[in-house]
């Protein structure tokens, strides 16, 4: 488990009831996760697939998902005002990936179908970061085995596909640190 303050790994919870509480030793942090159940990875990826069938690309489960990214945008295609807004700039930052496992304020993939529906975006699409107006998402609209990677607004759920695969999106990724020293 990773703090969502500090990004420190979080040492094993302490439970009171059926609630644990994972401290942060680096920050001091207290995240508070009711009914959570120790898994390694592989139990949680199940436990999720069972959950939500989906089937998520292989790439996407071996992706490094801790890092910061910046994705390498070479200027807006959409017609989407709303699209153009937010690809003015060269990169768009990609703060943080939804984690494999819960996590305090929902940045975690059992989160994606909460936030797909507050948000009123389409059926169809899996949303893997952001943060409420824009989103990146797996689109499975068109094909439910290899989903297309999608940018898409809040506010009329304007889109734009910036990769055909989860592999081509992750070849157009840049270490928010890398870009940095670039």
């Amino acid at each position: 488990m990773i703090c969502s303050e500090c990004k420190a790994k979080l040492p094993a919870p302490t439970y009171v009831e059926d609630i644990a509480y994972f401290v942060c030793e680096s920050c001091g942090h207290c995240e508070e996760i009711p009914g959570y159940i120790e898994q390694t990875l592989e139990e949680r990826i199940d436990s999720f697939k069972k959950e939500i069938e989906v089937k998520l690309p292989k790439d996407y489960l071996e992706f490094d998902h801790k890092n910061t990214y910046d994705l390498a945008f070479e200027g807006p295609k959409s017609s989407s005002e709303n699209i153009r807004y937010y690809s003015s700039r060269k990169y768009w930052s990609l703060e943080e990936f939804f984690q494999f496992e819960p996590v305090e304020g929902g940045l975690s993939i059992f989160e994606s179908e909460n936030y797909r529906k507050e948000w009123d975006l389409p059926e169809g699409i899996f949303l893997i970061a952001g943060s409420g107006h824009y989103w990146y998402a797996l689109d499975y609209r068109r094909n439910n085995k290899e989903p297309e990677v999608i940018f898409i607004e809040s506010e009329n759920a304007d889109y734009e596909v910036i990769g055909k695969t989860f592999k081509d999106f992750q070849n157009s990724l840049v270490k928010h640190e890398q870009k940095e020293e670039t």
